[in-house]
C-alpha cells in the first residue's frame, strides 16, 4: 500500500492542471457567450422581413466551448425577441441575425459572400486576426480578461449599426 501512495499523488498531481485548464476554458467560454449575447442587445438591424419570424438567431458553424455555453442562453430574450441559437453550413446564413465564427473558420469568405448577396448577418470573430478578415467584432482574451473589438465599416457594409454604448466598452474601434 506504501509504495502505491507515490504513485497515486504523483497521478493526482498529474491530473490537477488539466482540469484546471478545463475549468478556465469552460469559464472562458461561458464568459465569452455572455458578451456575445449582451452585445447582440447593442445592433441594429434594417428591417428584416421575415428573417428569423420572432426570434433573433444566433448562428454557428460547428460545435466549439462558446456554443456550447450559448446554447444555454437560448430563449434568452434579446431586443424584445427570445434567443434561437442554431447550426448552419455557409449556404443558410440568410436566415442568421449573427453567425459566431470560431478560431477553425476564416470569416473572409463568409463576409464576402453576404456583402455581395446584401445580408445582413453580424460576423462575431474569435480568434486573433479575424477583425481584419471580416468580422464586425472580434473577442479575444487579453490578460486573463475577454475583450472585444469592434470594425464599423464591416458592419455598416452589412448595413449594420452598433450602439455608441457598446463601441465604448470595445477595446479599439476600427472606422
Amino acid at each position: 500500500m506504501r509504495r502505491c501512495l507515490p504513485f497515486f499523488c504523483c497521478l493526482l498531481c498529474s491530473l490537477l492542471p488539466a482540469s484546471a485548464a478545463a475549468q478556465r476554458q469552460a469559464g472562458e467560454a461561458e464568459l465569452k457567450a455572455a458578451i456575445i449575447v449582451n452585445l447582440l442587445s447593442f445592433v441594429d438591424w434594417p428591417p428584416l422581413g421575415t428573417q428569423g419570424g420572432d426570434r433573433l438567431i444566433l448562428c454557428h458553424l460547428d460545435d466549439a466551448p462558446v456554443v456550447a455555453a450559448l446554447s444555454q442562453l437560448e430563449g434568452r430574450p434579446v431586443r424584445n425577441r427570445p434567443l434561437r441559437i442554431q447550426r448552419v453550413d455557409g449556404g443558410e446564413l440568410s436566415r442568421c441575425h449573427a453567425l459566431y465564427v470560431d478560431a477553425g473558420h476564416d470569416p473572409r469568405p463568409l463576409a464576402l459572400a453576404l456583402q455581395q448577396g446584401g445580408g445582413s448577418v453580424l460576423l462575431i470573430g474569435d480568434a486573433p486576426g479575424h477583425l481584419a478578415r471580416g468580422a464586425a467584432i472580434n473577442l479575444e482574451a487579453d490578460g486573463g480578461r475577454i475583450a472585444f473589438d469592434v470594425d464599423l465599416r464591416a458592419a455598416r457594409l452589412l448595413g449594420l449599426a452598433i450602439s455608441s454604448k457598446a463601441l465604448r466598452l470595445a477595446r479599439t474601434v476600427r472606422e
